[in-house]
């Protein structure tokens, strides 16, 4: 007895339903992966759970801290987008540069540097610092204000060109001269240069705005040799230090007779 093999009717929906359960099942994996990998990025032990803060007063403390934590709170901290937070901190004023790390498991660290005042500016509104380039960081207070620094009050000289110039004079005195800087109470400025007014000392000082501290050490032995006491210095008009090693002494009493302290008469240094 023959046998005709028998053959399985074609199903070509078999085939229909097989793709659907393996892109099923794919998207299922998929789905799983995202979640445990969102989870896995999500710990505590994993995303940022602490910013600390370091070199800045207290006060700008608190500031740095709030825009800080707004920023960086339960992000993943190993891939943490630092760019819009430095953007946030940069746009402050007062900030000169920005520092961060990060601290596993949970930890920003930012370290602030923050600008250098060098001058007062007094108007209407207020007082505020005046940092290198003639830049208005902050309005002064108990917390930044700690230690006097020379006044601009003149409001002709309240300007980001006239700040910038006397600013730069004046660190270059604070790095050059730091004690002759500690005694000067206001600044101004001429066609030729600034002019201070010292502590315990009435007469304008003019200085050479190419070279502001060159003389200031012959000034300073003259100072110490010839004006030491308040008599002395009360008959003083006014002190001219641009001309190379000479100190320039108007007296009161003899205004147009300047007496003049060139290289040979200046006491000499200690």
């Amino acid at each position: 007895m023959a046998y005709y093999p028998r053959t399985q009717p074609k199903r070509p929906w078999f085939n229909r339903v097989r793709f659907l359960i393996v892109i099923v099942i794919v998207i299922a994996l998929g789905w799983g992966l995202t979640r445990f990998t969102y989870r896995l990025l999500h710990l505590k032990a994993l995303s940022v759970q602490e910013v600390r803060i370091t070199g800045c007063t207290p006060r700008r403390q608190v500031e740095i801290q709030r825009i800080s934590e707004d920023l960086s709170l339960g992000q993943p901290l190993l891939w943490f987008n630092a760019e819009p937070l430095m953007n946030a901190l940069m746009e402050k004023t007062w900030i000169k540069s920005v520092n961060l790390s990060k601290d596993p498991p949970d930890r920003l660290v930012i370290i602030i540097e923050e600008k250098e005042a060098y001058l007062w500016m007094v108007n209407a509104q207020g007082t505020y610092l005046v940092s290198e380039g003639g830049v208005l960081i902050d309005e002064l207070n108990s917390s930044n204000g700690s230690k006097a620094l020379p006044v601009v009050s003149d409001a002709s000289l309240q300007n980001r060109a006239s700040l910038a110039r006397m600013s730069q004079v004046a660190k270059t005195i604070k790095m050059q001269q730091p004690e002759f800087f500690d005694l000067i109470e206001e600044m101004y400025w001429d066609d030729q240069g600034p002019i201070l007014y010292l502590q315990d000392f009435q007469a304008p000082v003019k200085l050479d705005g190419r070279d502001p501290i060159a003389n200031i050490p012959n000034f300073q032995s003259v100072f110490t040799s010839q004006l030491s006491t308040p008599e002395e210095r009360a008959a003083i008009e006014g002190v001219n230090l641009r001309f190379k090693n000479q100190v320039i002494l108007t007296l009161k009493n003899k205004i147009g007779v300047p007496t003049i302290i060139d290289g040979d008469q200046l006491p000499p240094k200690r």
